[in-house]
């Protein structure tokens, strides 16, 4: 990938309040974070300083491959944008993706998270950690990108928020995930409306989290129609799921990973061919992080998978952490509902329907997306370009959750690439 060109550029401060203000006018207002001071700044003086020439520059800069074009009329539907607009904001999403790794180096342990907002104008939201008014530190980021705003302790104030409403609902028939939307700071609790009796009004759910303080304007109560629950080269057929990523072990052994809670007794087939190829079991990690298995097959495996085709596939080139995945236009391939995309919406959600992570509680660290899901999605690749995000677990029509790539190390194996 080339160099992005960058100037001297503004970089915003943000208090985590402000984030709603940021998400309707797709460029943020300033504030003072953390005992640093925030420049005087206006939107407009945001938007005159991203000039389209600037945009399309950076936009330019990136190679085609790494650019998810097969969503670009999928996203022109989810964030009212024209097909012009929609190439263009996908490709500047690739663009932060060099931005973050930088962003990375330069924050330490003072980084958090990113956060990707989308609109007209995409903006890259840093959150550091609760505390943090380095001032040198707030410098050397104000030199990346006039799309950089940075927040300090909105996680860890949302961490608190989702913690108190967890143990308030974790357990209430009817409640089937809660997390956190990233985009706003808000605290998202999925209901499901499948069954007579089940808690989908918000009134009950509002009742509990009022007991524990937590200000009710900030809760999001969302009824997810149907069943709701763990839905059933990657992304190619199989018994009961999907193939996901080739992966490998410490020894070098190559094999294919997938959802843990499908069955350890699979076949898969290549799109086009009704042959089915045995599958041979290796392991499991069934926990509270993770739900993922991993089979060996007769094949020389490949670092590859299919995404919005099923008559060529794509090589992995590289992986995306959790705590850079927030916000970011996702992708996957299912058995069932074939290839789909939407938004990250949360990199703290904590499945809570049955059976979601067998003999114990889930942490709040899956990936809820904005695209539905149905049966036999489950264990497919989610992916941006040739980026690997996680392994799809679970969800409903309306959303999917996934266990990020950052968990496969627990269950001894590693993607490799093509």
């Amino acid at each position: 990938m080339m160099p992005l060109r960058l100037a001297r550029f503004r970089v915003l401060l943000i208090d985590f309040a402000m984030a709603s203000i940021l998400v309707a006018n797709q460029v943020p207002s300033a504030t003072a974070a953390s005992g640093v001071v925030a420049p005087e700044t206006s939107s407009d003086a945001v938007s005159n300083e991203a000039t389209a020439e600037y945009l399309d520059t950076l936009a330019s800069s990136v190679p085609s491959e790494d650019v998810e074009v097969g969503a670009v009329d999928v996203y022109m539907s989810d964030h009212g944008v024209d097909a012009s607009t929609a190439t263009r904001n996908l490709a500047i999403q690739a663009a932060f993706g060099v931005l973050e790794a930088r962003i990375s180096r330069i924050s330490g342990d003072a980084l958090s998270s990113t956060w990707t907002h989308h609109g007209e104008v995409p903006v890259l939201e840093v959150r550091l950690k609760e505390g943090t008014d380095d001032v040198k530190l707030v410098k050397a980021l104000s030199e990346l990108s006039p799309l950089v705003v940075v927040s300090s302790g909105s996680d860890e104030s949302a961490a608190r928020n989702l913690e108190a409403v967890a143990s308030a609902l974790v357990g209430l028939e009817g409640v089937v995930g809660i997390g956190v939307d990233g985009s706003t700071g808000n605290i998202q609790v999925d209901v499901s409306a499948e069954r007579p009796g089940s808690v989908a009004a918000e009134d009950i759910v509002m009742s509990r989290v009022a007991q524990v303080g937590v200000d009710l304007e900030s809760v999001l109560v969302e009824v997810s129609e149907g069943p709701v629950g763990d839905t059933r080269r990657g992304g190619l057929h199989m018994s009961s799921c999907t193939t996901g990523f080739g992966v490998q072990n410490s020894s070098g052994t190559r094999g294919i990973i997938t959802a843990g809670h499908c069955g350890n007794s699979q076949s898969y087939q290549l799109h086009g061919s009704s042959t089915w190829y045995s599958m041979t079991y290796q392991n499991e990690l069934r926990s509270a992080n993770a739900d993922l298995q991993w089979h060996t097959t007769a094949a020389a495996e490949e670092g590859r998978f299919h995404a919005n085709s099923t008559s060529s596939s794509r090589a992995l080139t590289s992986v995306v952490p959790r705590a850079n995945q927030g916000g970011d236009y996702v992708c996957s391939r299912g058995k069932t509902s074939g290839y789909r995309c939407g938004d990250v919406t949360s990199i703290s959600y904590q499945p809570t329907w049955s059976g979601a992570c067998p003999n114990t509680t889930c942490n709040a660290v899956f990936v809820r997306v904005s695209a539905g899901t149905s049966g036999g999605d489950s264990g497919g690749p989610w992916f941006n370009a040739s980026a690997g995000y996680g392994i799809q677990k679970g969800g409903s029509s309306s959303y999917s959750v996934h266990t990020s790539t950052n968990y496969f190390g627990s269950l001894g194996v590693a993607v490799f690439y093509g």
